[in-house]
């Protein structure tokens, strides 16, 4: 019942896209189910910062649930920083691990949530439904500053060209103002 008000108060993220990287395959399987039953989509399951790293660049998902200790030479953490680098995507972590030098190590990612396990399905979703509302509130405003900075470039241009404009008409009138001055000069002299 409470799964079933929550897929229904969540329609705006249902079609959202969630990459798990977690390498206890059970327990990874067993986060995805339940996402799918809050009506996310699973784009991948990955147990190594590596498959995470080519998940993401090969098939983007809205969202990373990151565990921090994982398979193969990277961290969660270390795999985070290497996907900011290169996709701007919301990473939360769900990690067994709250201890305050690893919530301190993980801070430097500027993650957008932090779940500790064991969870609860409803901490789960609320920390990925804010999530997700935070990333969407950031890239519309990084998306207004692009705008805003694509518009002051084209003023900058509009004025260099006004500017040019007003340089080549004053150019064009002058030179007949010159001829006539010359003209009258060389009158002047002759007589």
């Amino acid at each position: 019942l409470i799964l079933t008000m929550m897929i229904k108060n969540n329609k705006k993220m249902i079609n959202s896209k969630i990459l798990v990287v977690e390498d206890e395959m059970l327990v990874a399987e067993d986060i995805a189910g339940r996402l799918r039953r809050l009506g996310y989509e699973v784009t991948d399951i990955v147990e190594s910062g590596e498959e995470a790293i080519l998940s993401v660049l090969n098939n983007p998902p809205d969202l990373v649930l990151m565990d921090i200790v994982l398979a193969g030479d990277m961290d969660g953490i270390e795999t985070a920083e290497t996907i900011r680098q290169h996709k701007q995507i919301p990473i939360v972590y769900l990690t067994a691990y709250g201890d305050k030098k690893t919530l301190n190590r993980s801070k430097t990612t500027d993650p957008y949530g932090y779940v500790v396990k064991p969870f609860d399905v409803q901490q789960l979703n609320t920390t990925i439904e804010i999530a997700l509302n935070k990333y969407q509130a950031e890239d519309k405003i990084r998306k207004s500053l692009a705008d805003s900075e694509s518009a002051r470039k084209l003023a900058e241009e509009i004025v260099e060209l006004k500017n040019q404009y007003i340089s080549m008409i004053s150019h064009e009138l002058r030179q007949p103002i010159s001829q006539i001055l010359l003209s009258a000069e060389t009158l002047e002299l002759s007589h």
